[in-house]
């Protein structure tokens, strides 16, 4: 437990100096999802890694696999998957969480 006190506040860190790494964010929502099992935090962190890189096909992948797996939300999944097919953005992914979740996204980091 403590190992994953210490990771996440390695994490936040690491965002808070490079808050647009798409990488890095897109592992710190994994990091929120398999590890915290905070699925909120992880939406937000999907989000703010398509934001940084929107047409990346992994982080559309990721991103379709967690509202799939975790937020049990195919129907706005299949937008992503298919981003992650065609190497091109799913839109604005702020816009699109409106629809995939209960709250707005917020930012941990604040």
């Amino acid at each position: 437990a403590k190992e994953v006190e210490e990771a996440e506040q390695m994490y936040l860190r690491a965002v808070r100096h490079s808050p647009r790494d798409a990488s890095l964010l897109y592992n710190v929502a994994l990091f929120f999802e398999e590890r915290r099992k905070d699925y909120e935090q992880a939406d937000d962190f999907y989000l703010r890694a398509l934001e940084a890189s929107p047409e990346d096909p992994t982080i559309n992948e990721g991103y379709a696999d967690f509202l799939t797996k975790r937020m049990k939300n195919k129907r706005a999944a299949v937008q992503y998957y298919a981003a992650a097919e065609a190497g091109k953005s799913a839109a604005n992914p702020r816009e699109r969480s409106k629809t995939t979740t209960e709250k707005a996204p917020r930012d941990p980091i604040d």
